[in-house]
């Protein structure tokens, strides 16, 4: 489905503000023994800091007005960077960790994609694509450095 390079701009701030949302919630609430709750805070808040800093990002795409191309608008479907929310209150600490990183995986597809139509925009895009990996092995690692081996 076509969008204009407004659209794919307030779905990334959108899929920002999820994330950080997201991860602020689940800082204060999973459940699981005081240790790993503790470590896990730790990097669900850094990473709640580090989405809000991918929002002022499309901020400043936004105000600046910045375009893609001179293309009228892209071929991307939104659909499918979507990711479905089935987690529930009482999570554990490793579910929550896994749904993250799949969050985490559509959004650095999300950003690959859009730095593969070029443009003047590529670069920005494929930092962030790059940031999300990151973030993604960060999770990944907590995941298998103390959830899995200390924690069921």
């Amino acid at each position: 489905m076509p969008m204009s390079f407004d659209e794919i701009v307030k779905l990334g701030l959108a899929k920002e503000k999820n994330s950080e949302a997201f991860y602020r919630q689940w800082a204060d609430c999973m459940k699981c023994p005081e240790d790993i709750w503790s470590r896990a805070k730790v990097l669900l808040l850094s990473l709640a800091s580090e989405e809000q800093k991918h929002q002022e990002v499309f901020a400043k795409i936004k105000a600046a007005d910045l375009s893609m191309s001179g293309e009228g608008s892209l071929a991307m479907n939104p659909e499918s960077y979507k990711v479905s929310a089935d987690i529930t209150n009482d999570a554990k600490t490793k579910e929550v960790i896994a749904m993250a990183i799949v969050r985490e995986e559509a959004s650095m597809r999300f950003y690959r994609d859009l730095a593969e139509l070029g443009g003047d925009m590529r670069g920005v895009f494929a930092n962030l694509a790059e940031q999300e990996k990151r973030h993604k092995e960060r999770l990944e690692n907590f995941l298998n450095e103390h959830v899995l081996l200390d924690y069921e």
